[in-house]
């Protein structure tokens, strides 16, 4: 597996986890895509346009302002993740790696899955 198809799986996998209110974390991977497949196209793009903006309050209210996945995920670790996705965006991919990785322990840590 090379670097950036690295950085690109870690990314994927921590988008799916802050898309589906923590069930990505919580349910198999067969109720995941379940409630993938059925979150609405506007509303997804609405999620990835959060990511795109560095909007962490517009992302809460998607995900449910009294939700699991916003006492996981601080405004601190959602620029984190920003952080993550724009390195990879410019190649830098080990960096990248380190940070999504750092999140993604955190996240199974919180959520007792580690």
């Amino acid at each position: 597996m090379t670097t950036y198809q690295k950085a690109a799986i870690i990314i994927a996998m921590l988008t799916l986890v802050m898309s589906s209110n923590i069930s990505a974390v919580y349910a198999s991977p067969a109720e995941t895509e379940q409630l993938i497949s059925n979150f609405f196209q506007e509303e997804w793009e609405d999620f990835l346009e959060t990511f795109e903006d560095d909007d962490y309050n517009k992302w809460k209210k998607i995900v449910g302002e009294n939700s699991k996945i916003v006492k996981i995920i601080t405004r601190e670790k959602f620029a984190q993740f920003i952080k993550a996705r724009e390195l990879a965006r410019q190649g830098k991919y080990e960096e990248s790696i380190s940070l999504a990785d750092e999140l993604k322990k955190d996240i199974l840590r919180k959520t007792k899955l580690n």
